[in-house]
């Protein structure tokens, strides 16, 4: 029974693990997007 329920708070571990990657990963992607629509215009707008 131990066992059991060490291996079900492991696998909530993993998960919650992924979570926070991908919200980590989706906040920066969100930043660079916006720093690069700030410093765009500055720079002469040489992107599409």
């Amino acid at each position: 029974m131990q066992n059991q329920e060490n291996h079900c708070y492991n696998h909530l571990y993993l998960v919650a693990l992924v979570i926070i990657y991908l919200l980590i990963v989706n906040s920066v992607k969100n930043k660079a997007t916006t720093i690069h629509l700030i410093y765009s215009p500055k720079k002469g707008m040489h992107g599409p």
